[in-house]
């Protein structure tokens, strides 16, 4: 089965990632799967390249350019596929599907509705969306209920379908060291880290100041930051203020993130709001402590346990670092409580809510043959 996979961009963010693994599992099925980027190719280029897909993408002129949608229906019309998957609430993407009756179509929903587009806009959105698209999977359960809020009729077409983690190598002392070795960081030292767009909803400032925070008590603090963004100035600046500068590793974007993960004791996630947030789940998924207090968002649904840890007090400073520090003062083993699957040296075990496995072999990939059987289903 052809199958074209509209998204609305190609950087390395969750969404992004979710797509190329679910992408990369319809061709282990033996599917001819080929993307349309909306806007102009970008850092995952050289994943689908590896993974030979076949990707166009096209420079955004903007909203309600015509010369867009053009393009978008020119190219669809071109790769004459079996079946479509938007991935993305593009309002644009999905107008260049408008007329295709025959060709069984799904979206991929992974935005919070909070902060993204006024109410009335998602109300467009899912109008549209109910007319054209034959399923509707959701990131989450918090946003696909946001969702029927916004547009009820929406219910008999939408499921919830949890983002995707591939097979992760084991964490062993070895790899740990040498990942630690890579950034200068010393056996003895604390990393607390994070993974992401440096934008200001992904709120690394607070990762800033609970580090300072943390540090009053372990001054061999280290802290961990992969990623880049239009705030990476503004925490440069705050970093400075709160004299923590000397302590931080700032890696840029990252194609692999496995040394990152490898190198961190703790992980602190805390946006003001996010559908769910692959990077907590990666962490979680090697067996390192996870810290979140994102309210607004499908984190909290999922997780829970001794290696997720929900704060609901949201970015309140001084309650994260101290949850952090009790961690610490409890002789948790910090080197050498990381395994595979959540579990610990003290036999601990990661517990996730009914509904959600987290495996060895991969997290949710069974998932992947829902969006293969339907396809099945609705073309057959």
């Amino acid at each position: 089965m052809k199958i074209l996979n509209v998204i609305q961009g190609t950087h390395i963010g969750g969404m992004e990632q979710s797509s190329l693994l679910l992408m990369r599992e319809l061709i282990s099925l033996g599917h001819d799967i080929s993307l349309l980027s909306l806007t102009k190719m970008g850092l995952l280029k050289k994943d689908l390249e590896e993974s030979n897909i076949k990707s166009r993408g096209f420079p955004y002129k903007g909203p309600g350019g015509l010369l867009d949608l053009l393009n978008y229906r020119s190219y669809i019309s071109s790769e004459k596929a079996d079946a479509i998957m938007q991935t993305g609430h593009s309002l644009v993407g999905m107008l260049s599907l408008l007329g295709r009756k025959n060709i069984p179509k799904i979206l991929f929903v992974h935005f919070h509705h909070q902060g993204v587009k006024p109410k009335w806009i998602w109300k467009l959105i899912y109008l549209v969306a109910n007319r054209i698209f034959h399923h509707i999977y959701f990131a989450s359960n918090f946003i696909m209920d946001e969702a029927l809020l916004i547009h009820p009729e929406l219910e008999k077409k939408s499921s919830f379908l949890p983002n995707p983690l591939p097979t992760r190598s084991i964490r062993t002392e070895k790899n740990i060291s040498h990942s630690r070795s890579l950034y200068n960081i010393q056996s003895n030292e604390f990393v607390i880290g994070n993974a992401g767009w440096l934008i200001k909803r992904k709120r690394f400032d607070i990762l800033l100041r609970v580090s300072a925070k943390i540090k009053e008590s372990l001054p061999n603090l280290k802290v961990l930051i992969a990623g880049d963004g239009e705030e990476k100035v503004n925490l440069e600046e705050l970093a400075d203020e709160l004299d923590i500068s000397t302590d931080i590793i700032w890696l840029g974007w990252q194609e692999d993130l496995e040394n990152f993960y490898n190198a961190i004791d703790v992980m602190l996630f805390n946006s003001d709001w996010d559908a769910v947030g692959l990077s907590p789940l990666e962490s979680i998924q090697r067996g390192i402590p996870t810290y979140t207090s994102v309210i607004n968002g499908g984190l909290k649904e999922i997780l829970t346990g001794e290696f997720s840890i929900f704060i609901e007090n949201q970015h309140d400073i001084n309650i994260l670092a101290n949850k952090i520090l009790e961690s610490v003062y409890d002789n948790i083993e910090w080197t050498t409580k990381r395994a595979p699957g959540g579990k610990t040296t003290q036999g601990q075990q990661l517990v996730l809510k009914p509904g959600h496995d987290l495996r060895a072999a991969g997290y949710r990939v069974g998932k992947y043959k829902l969006v293969y059987n339907f396809l099945c289903h609705i073309i057959y």
